[in-house]
């Protein structure tokens, strides 16, 4: 009876931890992708926190510019074009992301919304991925 249990015990074990691989609540944000669209931009990168560039960095390693409010955000606007890396403010960097792309414009953080409700003169252009946002500021 040992035997009998300990298997369906690891056939339990190996069902329950292949969902991590195939099912798409447990998708992970997609930095791999996002690293590829910043490579084809080939613009200076802005992040709006200090974990991204740690989870870029196996990817791609450009110049980063932080901006955590919309004073900052405008410094880097008023320089060059750019590339804003944003996460879902709702996630952690080491947990699971939800399974459909982040959206910056509804659910971003709030000195970025603002920054764009006070400054629509400024064209954006959105690339979303899953718990990751790519936002290009062209002045």
């Amino acid at each position: 009876w040992g035997r009998y249990v300990i298997a369906i015990f690891l056939i339990g074990m190996v069902f329950s931890s292949s969902r991590i691989y195939f099912d798409s609540e447990f998708a992970k944000e997609d930095w791999r992708g996002a690293a590829k669209k910043i490579e084809s931009l080939q613009l200076p990168v802005g992040v709006s926190d200090p974990e991204s560039p740690l989870a870029l960095s196996p990817y791609i390693s450009p110049i980063y510019s932080i901006a955590r409010d919309g004073r900052e955000l405008s410094d880097l606007a008023s320089k060059t074009p750019f590339v804003f890396v944003m996460r879902s403010p709702l996630d952690s960097i080491h947990a699971f992301s939800k399974s459909e792309p982040f959206d910056p414009l509804k659910d971003g953080s709030p000195f970025f919304i603002q920054w764009v409700k006070d400054n629509p003169s400024i064209p954006i252009q959105v690339y979303r991925f899953t718990g990751l946002a790519l936002v290009v500021i062209r002045k």
